[in-house]
This record gives C-alpha cells, sequence and structure tokens, in this order.
C-alpha cells in the first residue's frame, strides 16, 4: 500500500515546481484534493512573490496581469468553499470597515460595563448552567433606549451565530 505524502511535503514539492501556472495547480488539485485551499493559497502566494526582471516596468493595467488573475480565479474549478477567507481584517462584512467594528466595540463595551454595574462581577457561569437556574432577585434597572437596542443587537447576533 502506497503512503501518501504528508502536507508539507506537498506544499514544498509544488512550491518547487518550475511554473506554477494553471496546468501546475490543476494537477496538484486533482492529486491532491483534500489539500485544495491550501494549494490555492500558495499558489496565490507564490504568483504575488514573482517579480519582473530588474528593470522592468510594471503597468497596472496589464493585459498579462488581468490574464493572470482570470486564470488564477477560474482554477478554483468551483471550490468556492475551498477558498481561504477574507485576507484582510480591515474590512468587516458587518460593520464595512475596522473603524466601525472598533465604534461598535466600543459601544458594547460601555454597556458591558454598566450591565456589570447591576450584577456585579462575581465572575463568569457557565451559559448552559446559567439558563437552568431559577430567576435571582429583581433588580430595578435604568437603561436608554439606545443601551436596550446595543442590547438586543448583542442578543441577536448570538442567536444567529448558532
Amino acid at each position: 500500500m502506497k503512503n501518501s505524502p504528508d502536507r508539507e511535503s506537498v506544499l514544498y514539492a509544488f512550491a518547487i515546481e518550475a511554473n506554477h501556472d494553471r496546468s501546475t495547480l490543476e494537477r496538484y488539485l486533482s492529486e491532491y484534493p483534500d489539500l485544495a485551499a491550501d494549494l490555492i493559497d500558495l499558489s496565490f502566494e507564490l504568483r504575488l512573490n514573482e517579480t519582473p526582471p530588474a528593470g522592468t516596468a510594471v503597468n497596472p493595467a496589464d493585459p498579462g496581469a488581468e490574464a493572470a488573475w482570470k486564470e488564477f480565479i477560474e482554477s478554483s474549478n468551483g471550490l468556492g468553499d475551498a477558498m481561504p477567507g477574507p485576507v484582510s481584517d480591515s474590512y468587516d462584512p458587518e460593520f464595512g470597515t475596522g473603524e466601525n467594528a472598533d465604534t461598535v466595540r466600543r459601544g458594547i463595551e460601555d454597556v458591558r460595563a454598566l450591565v456589570t454595574t447591576y450584577i456585579g462581577d462575581p465572575g463568569l457561569k457557565n451559559i448552559v448552567a446559567l439558563t437552568r437556574e431559577a430567576d435571582g432577585p429583581a433588580l430595578t434597572c435604568a437603561f436608554s433606549e439606545r443601551q436596550l437596542r446595543i442590547i438586543r443587537f448583542c442578543l441577536n447576533q448570538q442567536l444567529e451565530s448558532m
């Protein structure tokens, strides 16, 4: 029985190939479909690191660059789920930019601090055990509409992620 090479060996072999073109990537994808995401990611990195000969001007509207990008996108062979996630943490699909996400985070932290002043901070409790407990003493809390909307937002986000 033939042993299959480990992940690192396959990625190393791909990295030292003379060409990292579409046909090479397709060959590796067909031989190692379980490593599709890693191979596609490595292919992209290797192509980004390939530099033109010294003194060669790089034209941003270069048809060759456009063709290379199109070839890379097409080489995924419908493996959209295998593609790596976002390559930048400066964009959040919910909030637009990292700055907006930071603003939302600060608002949530402010409300959390206010809630903590009401219930104290005896330490975190296991959420499953907490949901099974009987209600404790009634508290009189004064939340603004803004704070209640932030609480509802957080609850909705959590429910959507379950």
